[in-house]
C-alpha cells in the first residue's frame, strides 16, 4: 500500500465552501484534516439541543480514540451547513477498543467492537464470534460539560491522552455479534435474495413496527444490507446496500437512503449514494438522520492545495427539496415504484459459480490453497506486540509525526504507539511501510526492549522504527497491507513484491492474469484490492457470513492503519464497492480464470 504522508492537524472547525444564496445548495464543513489512517468512522445523531434549536451530532474518529461532538443549528433557508455547525468538545474511547457497529437506543448510544475470530481465524463459526459494547449515555454526550469543551480543544494535538480524558461511557458486556443490539434483521421466506426484514426491541430509538425492506423487483439486483437509521418527522430511514449482477472484475454495489412512512410502513423515497466517495478511508456508518429529517453524510473533498480532507455534507430534507451541488447525493434513478410490498417477483438466491482447470491447465501440484495463504501469515496475525510508549519522543506524539534526521519524511507512529503513555500492546505484526518479508522477519524475532530502545531512538535516524506509518522511511519493521498479501501468496523475495498498483494491473508472478469476474466467485485467501487518488488498499478474504440473521458480511484479514497493523475485519460489503477482486497464480485448489477482464 502507498499511502500519504499524514499531514497538518485541524484546531478548529473549518468552514468549506462559502454560502450559498440557492436553498438547495448544501453546505459542507472539515470534520478533520487528512491524514494517512483511519478516517471518522460513524455519525450518529445525539439529540436536540437545550434550547432546541439545532441537533446534537457525534462522530467516532477511531484515529484519536475519540468522540467528535459537534452541534448543528436547524437550517434555514439559504444556510448552508458550514454556517450551521460548531464543535462542542470531545470525549474518549478506549485505546484498544475498535469500533464497528452503533446501536440506537432510546436513552443510550452503544457502540459495538469488531468481531474477533480468535485463534480459529479464517474457520471461524458465526457463533464463536465475539465482540464487546461500549455504552454512552445519550443525556450525557450532549450536555456539553466543560470537561468535553476542554477535551476538544486538545483533541488534535500531542496533549491528548484517551486515558486521562472524560470517557464518553463504560465497557457493559462482551458476548456474540449483535447480542446487545436491539435491531433485528431477517431475509424474506419468500423471496431471500431481494428482502431483508428489520424490527426492533422497545428500547430502540426507532419504532418497534416491522418493515419490509425489498430491492427493486426488475431482478438485477441482491439486497446485501438493510440498516435503519435515526427516524424523524413520521419517517423511517434506512440505509440499503443492493448488488447488481455483473461480471465487471469489480464489486458492483448501489447505496440507497429509502424514507419510509411511519404510518404506513411503505416505502415513499429516496436518495442515492456514491459508495466509493462515502467509504474511501471512512467506516461502518457515514450517514446521519437529524431530527428535521436533514441528512448529513461523511465524505471527502479537496482540501488546501491538492490535499483530501474528512468533510460533512449535507444532503438537505429528503422528504423535501433536495440539494443539486452535493457531489455525494443524487436523487436521480429512483426505484421506489419498483420496491412495494405487492410485488413478489424473485431474485434468484446467488449460488457460487463451478471453478475448474481446463483440459489444456491441469491443476497445479503441491498443497498452495486456502489453508497454505492463511498459514502462511498465522504468525504475522497472532505475533504479541509490546513497546514502551514512554520511550518515543513527545514531539512524535501528534498526527503529522516528528522530523527524523537526514530524512525528509517524518516518523508517523501507528495509532496505538502516538496515544499510549505506557506499555502498549497489540497481537499481530505492527502497521508499517516495510520491506517484505525481511522486515517483518526480523520484527517478529526483536525483544520488546530492542523495539522500544529503537523508538526512543527515531529522531535520531537510526532505522529499525516499529509501527511507522509514513511512506519513504527506511528500515522500517513491520507489515503493510500489499506486504501481508505478498506473504500469505508465497511472495518470499523482494522481486515478488506487491503493491495495490501492481495488483490492479495484473503484474507480476503472484497474481493471476484475469480478474475474478464477480464477488460470488471469492473463495477463502483471494483478494479485493483498490488503487485510486483516495485510497489505496488490499486485503485477504476470508468467509462470507451472516452475524444478525439478514445482512451480508464479510470477514477479511488485513493490514491496516485503522487497526494498527495485521487484525480481522468484518465488513459490509458495500464497504468494498468497485474495489477489483484478484487471486493469487498457482493454487491447487482453484483456477485462475481464464477470461480477462474487459478493460
Amino acid at each position: 500500500m502507498r499511502a500519504s504522508t499524514i499531514l497538518r492537524i485541524a484546531l478548529a472547525i473549518v468552514s468549506g465552501t462559502a454560502a450559498n444564496a440557492n436553498a438547495q445548495s448544501s453546505g459542507v464543513d472539515t470534520i478533520r484534516l487528512y491524514s494517512d489512517g483511519a478516517g471518522p468512522s460513524h455519525i450518529v445523531r445525539v439529540g436536540r439541543t437545550r434550547a432546541a434549536t439545532g441537533d446534537v451530532v457525534a462522530i467516532v474518529d477511531p484515529l484519536l480514540s475519540a468522540v467528535r461532538i459537534f452541534e448543528v443549528r436547524d437550517a434555514a433557508s439559504d444556510e448552508t451547513l458550514a454556517t450551521r455547525i460548531s464543535s462542542r468538545g470531545a470525549c474518549a474511547l478506549p485505546v484498544s477498543f475498535r469500533p464497528w457497529r452503533i446501536h440506537s437506543l432510546s436513552d443510550k448510544i452503544l457502540i459495538e467492537s469488531m468481531p474477533d475470530p480468535g485463534t480459529a481465524g479464517y474457520l471461524v463459526r458465526p457463533e464463536n464470534l465475539r465482540t464487546t459494547v461500549y455504552s454512552i449515555d445519550r443525556a450525557t454526550l450532549a450536555a456539553g460539560a466543560d470537561t468535553q469543551v476542554q477535551a476538544g480543544a486538545i483533541l488534535d494535538t500531542q496533549a491528548w491522552t484517551p486515558a486521562t480524558a472524560p470517557p464518553c461511557g463504560t465497557v457493559v458486556s462482551s458476548g456474540r455479534p449483535y447480542a446487545a443490539a436491539p435491531e433485528r434483521a431477517v431475509r424474506g421466506a419468500k423471496n431471500p435474495a431481494r428482502t431483508i426484514i428489520l424490527t426492533n426491541r422497545p428500547s430502540a430509538l426507532a419504532p418497534t413496527e416491522q418493515l419490509i425492506v425489498r430491492s427493486p423487483a426488475d431482478a438485477r439486483y441482491r439486497m446485501i444490507s438493510a440498516r435503519e437509521l435515526e427516524p424523524a418527522g413520521g419517517y423511517r430511514f434506512v440505509l440499503t446496500a443492493e448488488a447488481a449482477r455483473a461480471e465487471s472484475g469489480t464489486v458492483n454495489v448501489t447505496q440507497r437512503l429509502l424514507a419510509f412512512s411511519a404510518a404506513t410502513r411503505q416505502p415513499v423515497r429516496e436518495l442515492r449514494f456514491d459508495p466509493s466517495t462515502i467509504r474511501s478511508k471512512l467506516g461502518q456508518r457515514p450517514i446521519a438522520i437529524l431530527s428535521t429529517g436533514e441528512v448529513l453524510v461523511m465524505g471527502k473533498a479537496a482540501g488546501t492545495g491538492a490535499v483530501p480532507v474528512f468533510k460533512l455534507f449535507s444532503c438537505g430534507r429528503l422528504m423535501s427539496a433536495l440539494p443539486t451541488t452535493t457531489p455525494l447525493c443524487d436523487a436521480t434513478q429512483d426505484t421506489i415504484a419498483g420496491r412495494s410490498s405487492a410485488d413478489l417477483v424473485a431474485v434468484s438466491q446467488t449460488t457460487p459459480p463451478a471453478q475448474e482447470y481446463a483440459a489444456d491447465e491441469p491443476r497445479p501440484t503441491g498443497s498452495f490453497n486456502s489453508q497454505r495463504i492463511f498459514a502462511n501469515v498465522a504468525a504475522l496475525a497472532k505475533f504479541p506486540f509490546r513497546v514502551d510508549t514512554t520511550r518515543m519522543p513527545e514531539a512524535c506524539r501528534v498526527i503529522q509525526g516528528c522530523t527524523v534526521t537526514g530524512s525528509s519524511t517524518n516518523f508517523v507512529p501507528i495509532r496505538g504507539v502516538r496515544l499510549t503513555r505506557g506499555t502498549f500492546e497489540r497481537t499481530g505484526v505492527p502497521y508499517a511501510q516495510a520491506g517484505v518479508p525481511g522486515d517483518a522477519d526480523r520484527l517478529m524475532q526483536a525483544t520488546p526492549a530492542a523495539l522500544s530502545n529503537a523508538l526512543a531512538a527515531v529522531r535520531s535516524g537510526a532505522g529499525s522504527q516499529p509501527g511507522n506509518l509514513a511512506d519513504g522511511f527506511e528500515g522500517d519493521l513491520g507489515v503493510d497491507c500489499s506486504g501481508l498479501v505478498q506473504i500469505a501468496w508465497n511472495g518470499r523475495t523482494a522481486a515478488s513484491r506487491l503493491s495495490t498498483a501492481s495488483l490492479g494491473n495484473f503484474e507480476g508472478d503472484l497474481v493471476c492474469d484475469a480478474a475474478l469476474p464477480a464477488p460470488e466467485y471469492l473463495r477463502p485467501g483471494d483478494a479485493l484490492n483498490t488503487h485510486t487518488k483516495q485510497v489505496n488498499h488490499v486485503m485477504l478474504f476470508a468467509s462470507a457470513m451472516t452475524l444478525d440473521g439478514g445482512n451480508d458480511e464479510w470477514l477479511m484479514l488485513e493490514s491496516s492503519s485503522s487497526c494498527d497493523g495485521v487484525c480481522w475485519s468484518v465488513y459490509d460489503p458495500s464497504f468494498f464497492g468497485g474495489w477489483e477482486l484478484r487471486r493469487a497464480r498457482g493454487r491447487s485448489d482453484v483456477p485462475c480464470i481464464r477470461k480477462r477482464r474487459k478493460a
